[in-house]
């Protein structure tokens, strides 16, 4: 069965290289779901954009609000967990999907409850417990108290594709052994006929069609499903950036796909989104990837494009860890002037540009390495 099933498939023009699904190697997630070698096939998650690590001191009160506001997040998905608060969980849900609220980076509040929803299910889940989760009875209740529950309908899927994912283990696919494939297809035939049944309501949620995304790249990838997902989530739902990041997973040349599909994919954002988001998606659809541990800015992104896309992103958030990621990331471009620009942002109280002497000789330096790189090779 592929995704196929659960998205009548439309009319969509996308990119045309195509290339054998044998070549399917690996991709990546946010290190807490499982093992680092098995969330690298997993696809993209949020959380990876958050540049806030709990152990990082936070000096700035902007740096805090970004925390605290993830934070109360992680901590209301946790003890709703904790208590069996199923109609808390759903209204989390319904308030985050229908408000589009972000954080004070930008970050979409959906996506980090939906990552820590998975998170806290898939938790202690590895090959010595047989890749089976204690999160399945915790689902099947939530179910049960909340028949129409999107949410609940894509933890169960993300949660089986999570045990799929486990039971298949890191590496390549010439890697894995043969006895673990029928357990992997299993699973993950289960997580599609949980998007099917619950299609209807759970496809409210923009999350669903990351869940399909991820369904179509663990079954091999076919082009014409991935366009009609992505023909209708997008209709659907144009700024959530999951679909991207998880689109632009499925498009990695280990997967079938290349950096020139990446680039047209972000550059699709941004007419999909555009309306309410400038051209902001491209820079978080890029920055997502990076954190998530595929840094292909250098090789897929338009440079030009992804420093105006910094700019309204920054012009909306302007939050110091934006500045920070936009100023290393000018700076690995080659472009110290624009890294200048974003130093300075960090800073409003210095009384001039002698005070960042230092840290724009770094970023100097550091632009003359890179473009030196480019040059050799």
């Amino acid at each position: 069965m592929t995704a196929a099933r659960f998205l009548a498939l439309g009319n969509y023009t996308f990119v045309t290289a195509i290339v054998p699904s044998q070549s399917l190697g690996v991709g990546f997630v946010h290190h807490h779901i499982l093992a680092l070698s098995i969330l690298l096939l997993m696809g993209s998650s949020p959380a990876c954009a958050d540049p806030i690590d709990s152990a990082t001191p936070i000096s700035s009160p902007d740096e805090r609000l970004e925390h605290f506001a993830r934070e109360a997040i992680i901590d209301s998905v946790n003890s709703a967990i904790g208590t069996r608060d199923f109609a808390a969980l759903d209204a989390m849900d319904e308030r985050f999907r229908t408000s589009r609220a972000r954080t004070p980076a930008g970050f979409w509040n959906l996506a980090i409850y939906h990552h820590q929803l998975r998170y806290r299910l898939s938790q202690n889940l590895n090959a010595a417990t047989g890749c089976v989760s204690g999160g399945a009875q915790f689902v099947a209740q939530w179910h049960a108290a909340s028949p129409n529950s999107p949410a609940a309908a894509i933890a169960e899927a993300a949660l089986l594709m999570t045990e799929a994912w486990c039971t298949r283990g890191g590496g390549y696919a010439s890697e894995v052994e043969e006895g673990a494939w029928p357990k992997f297809h299993a699973k993950m035939e289960a997580a599609a006929n949980v998007l099917t049944e619950h299609r209807e309501q759970a496809s409210r949620d923009p999350q669903f069609y990351v869940m399909a995304l991820e369904l179509i790249r663990a079954q091999g990838m076919d082009r014409d499903e991935f366009a009609a997902v992505m023909a209708e989530a997008t209709a659907r739902e144009p700024a959530y950036v999951d679909i991207y990041t998880t689109a632009a997973t499925n498009l990695l040349p280990q997967w079938g796909g290349s950096y020139i599909e990446i680039d047209a994919l972000a550059q699709l954002a941004i007419k999909k989104s555009e309306d309410t988001e400038g051209t902001g998606i491209y820079a978080q659809i890029f920055r997502t990837l990076a954190e998530c541990g595929c840094d292909v800015i250098a090789y897929a992104a338009r440079w030009a494009t992804l420093k105006q896309s910094m700019r309204e992103v920054y012009e909306r958030y302007p939050v110091r860890n934006n500045a920070e990621y936009f100023a290393d990331l000018s700076c690995k471009m080659g472009d110290a002037q624009e890294g200048r620009r974003y130093i300075r942002a960090q800073h409003p109280e210095a009384s001039g540009d002698g005070d960042f002497a230092a840290l724009f000789d770094a970023c100097d330096k550091q632009a003359r390495e890179e473009q030196s790189l480019r040059v050799t090779n």
